[in-house]
């Protein structure tokens, strides 16, 4: 492996200073999940727009990772000291989230099940090196680090600087898909089953994999004759869950996912399941409980879309919310109702989707 240039110690405090929030070098060495934390909640110094909720827990997570790395590293490492081919490294040990993927017996696999894996694993370090890399040109802004890792001869992830693109199904596609998921998909077993109502959910509501994931059984509402999923979040200090956003579930799932919860209602009454085993989740690993990996959801999409011949680059979960916004927009529902509906804080991905919309529309015969 090329050896990668080390960033210089300081020994000199240097503070970080914008939008009245400030972290100072020590903090970033003795307590860099709360620098972190400060940062990433705050706009960044390049005129970037703010994170969404959902996005800084993401993002806390892998920094989190980023930071265990660091630290087993010998000698210890910290974000204004680790250079290029440390950063390599732990990029490329994310590879190990192979074995989260359904184990032979359990679901079956296509022959495409490596290409699925491996552009899983390619597209988690785009969005590791992603992160770092702001990471360190925001270092670099304040004076703390001399050096920039990603400021190589050689890149350490291709493509990771690059605007994720949008893709969705057209209409006919859309309705191809559900189609096949009412219609043709075999529910002969359970997992069958869960990964139909699933993936009917997705499409209908537009939920991201890590709310799909926690969905639980009592987050689904009826109010005037219309189902509601209630995204829910926990406060960190009374430990309540509180709503964000409800989004009504259309017409042509509704009665599929009523008929999955009650289903789901009547088997823990009739089992010994209790809450340490995610039972109450309304779609886990197992009937019994356990929670569903967000690399088995991609899987999942990424066989059904085969299934009905859609081929793209990314051919995951973020397709389906994709088309999901493609509906509401041609509905014609205003930025703001779709954020309310989804949960967005910004208006940003909704006017991409419009001008992908628009640019469509023009391109069509």
């Amino acid at each position: 492996m090329r050896q990668g240039k080390i960033a210089e110690r300081f020994d000199s405090s240097a503070d970080l200073e914008w939008s009245g929030a400030v972290i100072s070098r020590e903090e970033w060495i003795k307590d860099p999940d709360a620098a972190f934390e400060l940062w990433i909640t705050s706009s960044l110094s390049n005129g970037d727009r703010e994170f969404a909720r959902n996005s800084i827990a993401m993002y806390g997570s892998m920094l989190r990772a980023f930071q265990r790395f660091l630290s087993d590293c010998r000698p210890k490492q910290n974000v204004l000291t680790v250079n290029a081919d440390q950063i390599m490294r732990f990029l490329d040990s994310l590879e190990g989230r192979g074995h989260t993927l359904p184990r032979k017996g359990q679901e079956k696999r296509p022959p495409q099940a490596k290409i699925v894996q491996s552009a899983i694993q390619m597209a988690t370090k785009r969005r590791y090196a992603f992160l770092l890399s702001k990471l360190m040109v925001n270092l670099i802004e304040v004076g703390c680090r001399q050096l920039n890792p990603f400021h190589e001869d050689v890149p350490i992830v291709a493509g990771y600087d690059l605007e994720p693109t949008i893709i969705f199904l057209s209409e006919p596609e859309d309705l191809l898909l559900q189609d096949y998921l009412l219609n043709r998909l075999d529910t002969s077993e359970w997992w069958q089953k869960r990964r139909r109502i699933m993936l009917l959910f997705i499409l209908a509501t537009g939920v991201n994999v890590g709310e799909a994931t926690a969905a639980a059984i009592d987050d689904f509402m009826m109010d005037s004759g219309t189902l509601y999923f209630c995204a829910v979040r926990c406060d960190s200090l009374t430990k309540r869950r509180i709503v964000r956003y409800r989004v009504p579930i259309p017409m042509f799932c509704c009665e599929p996912i009523r008929d999955w919860l009650d289903e789901r209602r009547t088997y823990l009454a009739d089992s010994n399941c209790d809450d340490k085993t995610h039972a109450y989740l309304a779609f886990p690993r197992r009937e019994a409980g356990g929670k569903l990996s967000s690399v088995a959801v991609y899987f999942s999409v990424n066989v059904c879309l085969h299934e009905i011949g859609f081929q793209a680059k990314d051919m995951g979960p973020r397709i389906l919310r994709y088309t999901f916004l493609r509906r509401q927009i041609l509905q014609g529902l205003s930025d703001e109702a779709i954020m309310s509906m989804c949960g967005l804080t910004t208006a940003k991905t909704v006017r991409r989707m419009r001008d992908v919309i628009r640019n469509f529309d023009c391109e069509r015969p």
